[in-house]
């Protein structure tokens, strides 16, 4: 009746009465038609595996594919069962290494057809809102196929390249609920590195930093004064330099982290730098990506090139630029530090500030900043122990001349 009626206080009803304590109910639904009643019935199952595990505290997912692997229906549709209960009940990186495990026994035996695929990309992110890539590329870890494999990846990259503001502009694919965060962005990273191997770094130089519109990201502020939408740009070209710092990340060994490194810093440097002065005093950074991107430059300062070193170098004695940034960017490096000594000692007394993080408790954020910056370039140089914490005493002094915060 559902199947043809899809009448709702008939699902409603189900849904309060439908589960009993033998499994027939929850087999009848999953062979219908109607995508919530197979789910549904998924969620009866998944429950009665529950309470089995309950007492000895084993693998609930587990138990759920001991029940379906007798079951008679299509495997295209087991297979799509485990797949949904695995994205809806686990977390990839965070409460399961391999959420796509219990899924072994169900995979069929060729390689998924467009559509086939399509349909699971669209049952995960059901089952897992705003977490597809990562989900994805989980499941993707696991495929038998090398088809199937390389054509999930591939699905991660593209979805992240329409997350950045490129130019053509890439197309998400409908219905699909991205959110990008560190999860999402190492995901696609991981994928990226597998989709280019060895030529990860020219793919990322050439299709992403050499695609960014700057010009539609600057183009709000140069116009109209538009901050809002300023802001907005401004962020999805973060989200694209933060894509390359996961690429770094998750490089697949030292040597390549290395060569990525080399290619890429100059490109998202000169990117950074046509963003114009304005970002350092105007934009708000709640996501802190402009601080991470900072730091990241910072930190890999030595391995940088003759002109990128030389363009930093103009940043950091730009009088438009706040104290504060020119702090960050300095204290992840010895060699900048050494390099620009006098300058830290005389900004960290009373670092000029941003225009927007001028409320007391981004007075808070940046002392941290800078302290967490100090404290670990002491630990790994001891020849600057000293000094640093001198600059630790003056962050701290400058923080104390703010009234303490009312909690």
């Amino acid at each position: 009746m559902l199947d043809d009626s899809r009448n709702f206080a008939l699902l409603r009803w189900l849904c309060i009465h439908a589960r009993t304590r033998d499994e027939t109910r929850s087999f009848l639904l999953l062979e219908s038609r109607l995508g919530a009643l197979q789910a549904l019935g998924l969620l009866f199952l998944r429950d009665s595996a529950e309470v089995e595990v309950a007492t000895s505290k084993g693998n609930c997912l587990t138990a759920l594919a001991s029940r379906l692997h007798p079951s008679s229906l299509p495997a295209l549709d087991l297979l799509l069962s485990m797949i949904f209960l695995s994205a809806r009940y686990r977390k990839p990186g965070i409460s399961h290494p391999k959420p796509f495990a219990d899924c072994a026994g169900f995979w069929i035996g060729q390689p998924l057809t467009e559509e086939e695929r399509n349909r699971i990309v669209f049952l995960i992110d059901r089952a897992a809102p705003n977490r597809a890539i990562p989900m994805v590329g989980a499941l993707a870890d696991e495929c038998p196929s090398r088809e199937d494999v390389n054509a999930f990846h591939a699905w991660c990259v593209a979805q992240m390249k329409a997350q950045l503001p490129l130019k053509p502009a890439c197309p998400q694919q409908q219905a699909i609920r991205v959110v990008v965060d560190d999860i999402t962005l190492a995901q696609a990273a991981k994928s990226a590195w597998h989709q280019s191997g060895a030529d990860t770094a020219a793919w990322y130089r050439n299709e992403i930093l050499g695609s960014l519109d700057l010009w539609a990201a600057n183009e709000p502020l140069l116009r109209v004064r538009d901050y809002r939408r300023w802001s907005k740009a401004v962020e999805g070209v973060l989200v694209a330099l933060s894509f390359g710092i996961a690429l770094a990340e998750v490089a697949p060994s030292t040597e390549s982290r290395e060569g990525f490194l080399r290619v890429i810093i100059p490109a998202m440097t000169e990117a950074l730098l046509k963003m114009g002065p304005e970002i350092w005093h105007h934009f708000a950074d709640s996501n802190d990506r402009l601080a991470k991107l900072t730091a990241f430059l910072g930190y890999y300062f030595d391995i940088l090139g003759a002109e990128v070193n030389r363009l930093l170098s103009n940043l950091m004695m730009d009088d438009a630029v706040p104290g504060l940034w020119k702090l960050l960017l300095i204290l992840q490096s010895a060699s900048l530090t050494h390099n620009f000594a006098s300058q830290v000692r005389s900004m960290v007394t009373a670092p000029s500030t941003p225009a927007c993080h001028r409320d007391l408790s981004s007075i808070d954020m940046w002392a941290k900043r800078i302290l967490q910056a100090a404290q670990n370039l002491a630990k790994a140089h001891e020849d600057l122990r000293g000094f640093l914490e001198g600059v630790m005493q003056s962050v701290n002094d400058w923080r104390d001349s703010f009234p303490p915060m009312i909690q």
